[in-house]
């Protein structure tokens, strides 16, 4: 199975909310994890960190992301992000810099974003890039 970097937002519906609605994303999200197909870089766990006021939930969240390791981003990462800026800009597409450098961190690797964030589909027109599909 292919390596799925997971976005802020999957992580923050999976972590954050417990409702029915979210079914198939904990399915989904455990499948890859168990496949050992998750992924997880910096820039993603202290924005899933992040707004976390009180400590103690901070340090449980903390504690519970600490089972996964934070794949490098090298430079070319961070040099194809900055190309993606410039193509969404061109195009008039919005985004924001931890988005650009997960696109450029998956695609230069061959990884699909498992994420919900409409933005990623804006990001294809100008950066090709792979969407995980949630399986049912």
């Amino acid at each position: 199975m292919k390596r799925v970097l997971i976005d802020t937002n999957i992580w923050s519906a999976f972590l954050r909310r417990n409702n029915s609605k979210e079914d198939i994303l904990r399915k989904n999200f455990f499948e890859l994890v168990d496949s050992s197909c998750a992924v997880l870089i910096g820039p993603i766990r202290q924005e899933v960190l992040s707004g976390i006021r009180d400590e103690e939930k901070f340090e449980k969240l903390r504690n519970y992301l600490s089972g996964f390791n934070d794949e490098e981003i090298k430079t070319a990462d961070y040099e194809d992000a900055a190309r993606i800026k410039n193509k969404c800009a061109t195009k008039g597409i919005a985004s924001t810099a931890i988005d650009l450098v997960v696109v450029a961190f998956a695609k230069n690797r061959n990884y699909s974003i498992y994420t919900r964030d409409k933005d990623f589909w804006h990001y294809r027109t100008v950066w090709s890039l792979e969407i995980y599909q949630e399986k049912e």
